[in-house]
């Protein structure tokens, strides 16, 4: 069971920024997880960073 944190869309898009520095070949459900943020807020902050350059 994963307990999801409760943090601000620009908190949890720069956790997610820098989860995926160190973690670049991560799958969506793995950074949820291991962040605690639901998985659909994890998909749209991926989006958003792949449109803006700042993850492949």
């Amino acid at each position: 069971m994963v307990v999801l944190r409760d943090v601000s869309y620009s908190k949890a898009k720069g956790m997610v920024e820098n989860y995926l520095k160190g973690h670049e070949n991560a799958y969506m459900y793995e950074v949820s997880n291991d962040l605690g943020l639901d998985l659909k807020t994890v998909h749209e902050i991926v989006e958003e960073l792949m449109k803006e350059g700042r993850v492949k």
